[in-house]
C-alpha cells in the first residue's frame, strides 16, 4: 500500500501532525528502496521510507519512517528498538551520503489491546531530576488504528485507503467486519469511472486481509463479484 506514492501521500496527509505537514511540499515526496532495518529489528518492523523536501528549503530534505509494528500487542520497551532503528537510519546517511537529514519515525500499530505509548525517559522510574537530562528522548509519531474513529477512515477520499485502512483495522473483529465491508463496497459503486483498477485493489484487500470462512463475508464478496 505505501509502494505507491498517491496513497501514500494520502496516508500522510491524514495521519501526521498538522504542524509537520505544513512544513512538506507533498509534490516532491518520492518512496525510497532503501530501509533502516536490519536483523535485530526485522521481527518488530517492517518500514517504508519516505524523502520529502522542505516548503521553505527546496533544496533541503528529511525522511518520513513509517514502522509497521508486527507484534500487535503493546510493548513499552519498543521505545528502544525505535531508538536502535533512528541510529541505524543515521548510520545510513553518513556511510552514503556524508551528509544527516533528520529522520521523523511514524509507528503504526493495529492491535486489540490499548497503547498508551510513551517515550524512553518515561522508562524509567523515580529518577533523580538531575540525570533525566541523559536520556535520550525523541518525539514520534503514534497512530493508533484500531482506536481511530469509523468516520475518520470512512472520511478519506481516497477510497484504497480508505478500504485497506477499515479492513486491516477490524480483520481481528469478525463479528463487526461485514458492515464495514459492506461499506467499503458501497463508496466502491459511487467510484464507476475507477472501475477496473479498484476492483482489483479491493479483491487483493479481501482476499489479503479477510477470513473468507466467515458465511456474511462470503455473501458479501459474492455480491461483489457479481456487480
Amino acid at each position: 500500500m505505501m509502494a505507491e506514492k498517491d496513497v501514500a501521500i494520502d496516508f500522510l496527509r491524514q495521519f501526521l501532525p498538522k504542524d509537520v505537514i505544513e512544513l512538506i511540499d507533498l509534490d516532491t515526496i518520492s518512496v525510497e528502496n532503501s530501509s533502516f532495518i536490519d536483523d535485530n529489528l526485522n521481527e518488530v518492523f517492517s518500514d517504508a521510507i519516505f524523502k520529502c523536501n522542505l516548503k521553505s528549503h527546496s533544496d533541503n530534505h528529511f525522511y518520513l519512517s513509517v514502522l509497521i509494528e508486527h507484534k500487535s500487542y503493546p510493548d513499552k520497551f519498543v521505545v528502544l528498538q525505535m531508538l536502535q532503528y533512528l541510529v541505524n537510519a543515521y548510520q545510513s546517511q553518513l556511510k552514503n551520503d556524508k551528509i544527516l537529514h533528520p529522520v521523523i519515525p511514524v509507528l503504526f500499530y493495529h492491535g486489540k489491546e490499548k497503547w498508551e505509548f510513551k517515550s524512553l525517559p518515561h522508562l524509567f522510574s523515580d529518577i533523580n531530576p538531575d540525570l533525566i537530562k541523559y536520556i535520550p528522548d525523541f518525539k514520534s509519531v503514534f497512530i493508533d488504528l484500531v482506536r481511530i474513529d469509523d468516520n475518520e477512515l470512512l472520511d478519506i477520499e481516497n477510497i484504497f485507503l480508505s478500504s485497506a485502512l477499515t479492513v486491516q483495522r477490524f480483520s481481528d473483529f469478525p463479528n463487526e467486519l461485514p458492515l464495514r465491508v459492506s461499506r467499503v463496497i458501497e463508496r466502491f459503486a459511487m467510484k464507476k469511472s475507477e472501475e477496473g483498477t479498484l476492483r482489483v485493489q479491493l479483491l487483493f484487500i479481501f482476499t489479503k486481509f479477510l477470513n473468507l470462512k466467515n458465511k456474511n463475508l462470503q455473501n458479501l464478496l459474492k455480491k461483489f463479484l457479481k456487480n
